[in-house]
């Protein structure tokens, strides 16, 4: 009975194996990587690359929906941006107290450190603003959102000495 049971618990392992290798060979990912690349043939290198002079930026983007409401649309766009920033910011922001704060015993950030990262992240990312658009032949539309590097440090500075 036990080795009925084992060979058949491997017997079930190889066609998992097999139907996981075969579902997964019968996907083709390059379909997708090929529809992003046409999708971005013609969009302007910020979309791939977020720069822009004397900000922190980052994009967001947003499928066309159904009743082809442009302002959701923007507003997902620019949610999706600003969750981005956030996390830009937020990394940006343990850097600085990293630097600028005392360390615990340990030499690491403490836990009201990290907490303070993250609301500071949160207070800038409301600042930040649509700097640029466009929109996709398919309808999805992308946004550079971002917040100017010097207002950026002054309330970073203020809100870290506040600490």
């Amino acid at each position: 009975m036990k080795k009925l049971l084992t060979t058949t618990m491997m017997a079930l392992g190889l066609s998992v194996v097999m139907f996981g290798t075969t579902g997964c060979s019968s996907k083709n990912p390059n379909i997708q990587i090929d529809d992003k690349k046409s999708i971005l043939n013609n969009a302007p290198e910020w979309v791939g690359d977020p720069k822009l002079d004397g900000y922190i930026v980052e994009v967001g983007s947003a499928t066309q929906n159904s009743k082809d409401d442009i302002g959701f649309q923007r507003a997902e766009a620019m949610a999706d941006a600003r969750n981005n920033l956030a996390k830009l910011l937020k990394i940006e922001i343990k850097h600085r107290l990293e630097s600028q704060k005392n360390k615990d015993d340990k030499g690491e950030l403490t836990e009201s450190h990290e907490h303070t990262s993250t609301q500071i992240a949160e207070v800038i990312v409301r600042m930040s603003t649509q700097q640029k658009i466009w929109v996709a032949e398919n309808g999805q539309m992308f946004l550079l959102v971002g917040i100017e590097k010097s207002t950026l440090d002054s309330n970073i500075n203020k809100n870290i000495l506040k600490q």
